[in-house]
């Protein structure tokens, strides 16, 4: 019994021994059957999961104002933008130079509509062919801003007339459209014409790309017998104007000469029949002055001097296909829908022309004819020319009543004393009339065969 109760006291002091080390280095080497080493060993773990954690209330904080700001920042918000309608071809252009200009351009308000009803996301403009304001059933144009726009002849260009603002009180639907202009009103969701709309100013030119803000169109008629091309225009030709060309006739520019001092005025004659077309320009000038030299083969420079520069069209400047081509990509021209000459005479009396844009044939045709003459007693240069349907481009089969196609002047009326002075006297459409400036193809004249 002794021995035992030794052996227990032996044991109990063991323990006792054991217990009392517990803290000495050896701990980081607990005996893997003790329970004692993990638990010493979780505190220090715990502590760096405790650091990982006091750092994410801060993360969270910071994500929270960024959720914050987003959610106040409507474009970066999580809901789908809306779907917005297509654009079409046609864009105003609020930036002034209009040279080299595109539809992608900061300054340009893209448009999905021309004189149509609007719908959400739309961006349509509003021409006099559309009424006197933009009033339509039901709209009240609460959710878009409104540009008004309208020609200054003073200056043969267009400027901002007025801006509405998205958040005007005003009732947008009695907007009038001027008589010689146009409107855009631009849905609250389209915001890239929005930011072209805060770029536009008092006094910098607005060009329309790719429609028509006035009619430029022309009826033409029909000739049953064919006229005599020697540059002097019989009788006949007075059934066929078309277009009397003075300062006071707001579709043709004459912003080269000085205002009140234009000593130049022109009447336009058109006229169709089964096998091509005939056009004539009586110049009344006081001054006359052909290119020095001028031959068959060097009339690419006719232009500087007293000539007129020509575009042909065999369809109509806003057909669906020309709307599409209406820059001067050159397919219009490589496809032989577009054709540019230039008709000139000269000091010993010969007529010459010169083919800029001839497609696949760069040639005139042999059935073509064209006379100039300067008549110095008269003060008139007379141009008069025949082009039958094939060098134009239009099946004979397809003429008559009702179609459509273009030809557009430039007349210039430069001297060899102008060039010195480095003056160009120059008249032409609106909007150069396809010919100058940017070549915009829709500022040809719609004519319309009766």
């Amino acid at each position: 019994m002794k021995k035992v109760v030794a052996m227990l006291l032996v044991f109990v002091l063991a323990f006792a021994f054991v217990a009392c080390n517990n803290n000495t280095d050896d701990t980081s080497k607990p005996d893997p059957a003790s329970s004692a080493a993990p638990a010493e060993s979780k505190p220090e773990e715990k502590s760096e999961e405790a650091s990982k954690e006091d750092s994410k209330p801060a993360e969270e904080s910071s994500k929270a104002e960024e959720s914050s700001e987003e959610e106040s920042q409507p474009e970066e918000s999580s809901e789908p933008a809306p779907e917005l309608p297509a654009y079409n071809d046609a864009f105003v252009f609020v930036e002034g130079q209009v040279y080299g200009m595109a539809a992608t351009d900061k300054g340009s308000i893209r448009l999905t509509k021309i004189n149509d009803i609007p719908e959400a996301g739309d961006v349509v403009v509003f021409t006099p062919e559309f009424g006197s304001t933009i009033e339509v059933d039901g709209e009240t144009y609460a959710d878009y801003a409104i540009l008004v726009v309208e020609y200054n002849p003073e200056l043969y260009k267009y400027y901002k007339k007025e801006i509405i603002n998205l958040d005007s009180d005003a009732d947008k639907s009695k907007i009038a459209i001027p008589s010689d202009g146009f409107v855009v009103a631009i849905h609250k969701d389209q915001a890239k014409p929005l930011a072209a709309l805060k770029l536009v100013k008092d006094d910098v030119e607005i060009y329309p790309y790719g429609f028509q803000p006035i009619t430029f169109a022309y009826d033409v008629k029909k000739t049953d017998a064919p006229f005599e091309i020697d540059g002097v225009l019989d009788e006949r030709w007075s059934d066929f104007l078309i277009d009397d060309i003075d300062e006071r006739n707001t579709n043709w520019d004459f912003s080269q000469f000085e205002k009140n001092d234009v000593s130049i005025t022109a009447q336009y004659y058109m006229a169709y029949s089964d096998t091509g077309v005939y056009f004539a320009v009586v110049v009344n000038t006081t001054s006359c002055g052909f290119m020095p030299g001028i031959s068959a083969s060097n009339g690419g420079d006719m232009y500087n001097y007293t000539c007129i520069q020509v575009n042909t069209l065999d369809q109509s400047p806003l057909s669906e296909y020309m709307l599409k081509n209406a820059n001067q990509n050159g397919k219009a021209v490589n496809e032989d829908h577009i054709r540019q000459y230039g008709f000139s005479g000269s000091d010993d009396g010969n007529s010459y022309h010169f083919i800029w844009w001839g497609g696949s044939h760069i040639t005139l045709s042999e059935d073509a004819e064209y006379a100039v003459i300067y008549d110095k007693a008269l003060e008139t240069v007379t141009y008069e020319v025949y082009l039958p349907y094939e060098e134009i481009n239009i099946d004979p089969a397809e003429i008559g009543p009702g179609y459509k196609f273009s030809i557009s002047i430039s007349i210039n009326s430069s001297t060899v004393e102008d060039v010195a002075a480095k003056k160009w006297k120059n008249i032409k459409a609106r909007n150069g009339g396809g010919i100058i400036g940017m070549n915009e193809f829709t500022k040809m004249p719609v004519c319309t065969m009766q």
